[in-house]
C-alpha cells in the first residue's frame, strides 16, 4: 500500500508540475507580448506588424520570443527558490524526511542559477548539516557568493569567518568591512556585532562614541541584548544623558522579547521605583520571568522575594530552592544569602558547615558581607554550634 500511495504521489506531483509550468509559459508569454507592443510601439512603431506590414514580423517574433525566454527564466529561478522555501516550511516530520533531498537539490539548482537567498541557505544548510553532510569550506563559498550579491546576512556571516578565521584565513579588516556592509543593510545583529568591534578596538581603533552610536541602531532594530545595554546607558549615565524612564522604556522592550537580564533589571526597576512606579507584584513577575530562564541574579531576586514576602506569599523552602540555584551558578550575593539561610535554617535545617563554605565562596569573589561573616567566625561570634 505505501508503494502504491507514493506512486500515486509521484504521479500527481508530477501532474501538478505540468499544470505549473504550462501556465508559466502561457503567462510569460502574454507578459513577453504586451512588454514586445510597448517597445516597439514606443521606439520603432513602423516596425509594428499590421496590415499589409509583414517584413517585419520576423525581427518582431525574435524580439518576443528573447523576451519571453528572459521572463520565463526569472520566473523559473524565482519559482525554484520558493519551492525550496516551502519545502524547508513543511512541518510534517514524514513529509520532512521524505523532501530533505529535494530541498537541498532546489536550493542548489536556485543558488547555482544565482539567486543570492538561495545560495546564503544553501551555505547554511553546509554548515550546519541541515540536509546534507557538513562541508564548511563550500559553505563559505556560498555566504560568499550571496555576500557579493548585497545580501546582508551572508555579509555578517562571511565577516564572523574573518573574525574567527573559520575556514578562511584569519583577517580582522575584512570581517570589519563584511560586518559595515551587513550594518549598513540595517541588519541587526551586525549593527550590534560592529559595536562590539569599536568597543573593543576590533579590525578598528577603540570608539566608545561609535560603539555606541551602532549599538543604538541595533536596539532600534529590535536587538534584545543592544536594548538592554541602551537601558544600562541610560541607567548609568555611560555615553548618554542619565534618563531612568528612558532606560525602563528600553529594558521593557528587550524583556518583552524573552532576554532574561532585561527581565531581572526591569524587575528590579519596578521594585525599587527607578523609572516607574514602583510595584513589587510586577517586579515579582519578571524577576520570575527571568529566573525561569537561569538567569542567576533573576533567581537570587526571586528567591529573596519568596524568602522575605515581597510581593508575593512567603514561602521560604521555595525561596531556598531558588537561591541554591543561583548560589551554583557562582552569583556571590546569593552564595552570601544561601549561607545566611543555612545559618538560620530559613527553608532549611541548619547546618554550619555548609553556610561556612558557602560564605567562603562568596568573599572569594570580593563580597564584603561574607568576608565579615568569616571574619566574625574567627573571633568565636557565630549563632550556631560548629557541629551542627
Amino acid at each position: 500500500m505505501e508503494t502504491v500511495e507514493r506512486g500515486r504521489n509521484s504521479c500527481l506531483g508530477a501532474l501538478v508540475t505540468l499544470i505549473s509550468v504550462v501556465i508559466l509559459l502561457h503567462v510569460t508569454a502574454g507578459i513577453a507580448h504586451l512588454i514586445g507592443q510597448y517597445i516597439f510601439s514606443k521606439w520603432a512603431p513602423n516596425m509594428l506588424p499590421g496590415q499589409g506590414n509583414l517584413e517585419s514580423l520576423p525581427v518582431y517574433l525574435v524580439c518576443i520570443v528573447v523576451i519571453w525566454m528572459l521572463i520565463a527564466a526569472l520566473s523559473y529561478k524565482t519559482y525554484e527558490y520558493f519551492a525550496a522555501y516551502l519545502l524547508n516550511s513543511d512541518h510534517s516530520d514524514r513529509s520532512k524526511n521524505r523532501s530533505d533531498k529535494s530541498k537541498h537539490r532546489l536550493y542548489r539548482r536556485a543558488a547555482e542559477q544565482g539567486v543570492p537567498e538561495a545560495q546564503y541557505e544553501l551555505g547554511n544548510c553546509l554548515e550546519t548539516g541541515r540536509n546534507v553532510a557538513v562541508d564548511k569550506q563550500e559553505a563559505v563559498s556560498w555566504y560568499r557568493k550571496a555576500a557579493e550579491q548585497g545580501h546582508a546576512a551572508a555579509q555578517y556571516v562571511l565577516g564572523c569567518c574573518y573574525a574567527s578565521g573559520e575556514c578562511v584565513d584569519e583577517d580582522l579588516t575584512q570581517a570589519v568591512e563584511w560586518v559595515l556592509k551587513a550594518a549598513e543593510q540595517g541588519h541587526a545583529e551586525a549593527l550590534f556585532t560592529l559595536s562590539g568591534y569599536y568597543s573593543k578596538g576590533i579590525g578598528v581603533e577603540a570608539d566608545e562614541q561609535e560603539a555606541t552610536k551602532w549599538l543604538q541602531k541595533s536596539a532600534e532594530r529590535g536587538h534584545a541584548n543592544a536594548q538592554y545595554l541602551v537601558g544600562q546607558f541610560y541607567l548609568d549615565d555611560q555615553g548618554v544623558d542619565a534618563d531612568e524612564h528612558e532606560a525602563v522604556s528600553w529594558f521593557r522592550e528587550s524583556a518583552e522579547q524573552g532576554f532574561a537580564p532585561a527581565q531581572t533589571r526591569l524587575g528590579f526597576c519596578c521594585l525599587n521605583g527607578q523609572g516607574v512606579e514602583a510595584d513589587e507584584h510586577e517586579a515579582v513577575k519578571w524577576f520570575r520571568k527571568a529566573a525561569e530562564q537561569g538567569d542567576a541574579e533573576g533567581q537570587y531576586q526571586f528567591g529573596t522575594c519568596l524568602l522575605d514576602g515581597t510581593g508575593v506569599d512567603a514561602n521560604a523552602r521555595f525561596g531556598f530552592g531558588w537561591m541554591q540555584k543561583s548560589a551554583k551558578q557562582g552569583f556571590a550575593p546569593a552564595q552570601h544569602k544561601l549561607g545566611a539561610c543555612y545559618e538560620h535554617g530559613q527553608g532549611v535545617a541548619r547546618h554550619t558547615k555548609e553556610a561556612v563554605k558557602w560564605f567562603r565562596k562568596a568573599a572569594e569573589q570580593g563580597h564584603e558581607q561574607a568576608q565579615q561573616v568569616l571574619d566574625d567566625i574567627k573571633e568565636g561570634n557565630f549563632g550556631t554550634s560548629p557541629e551542627q
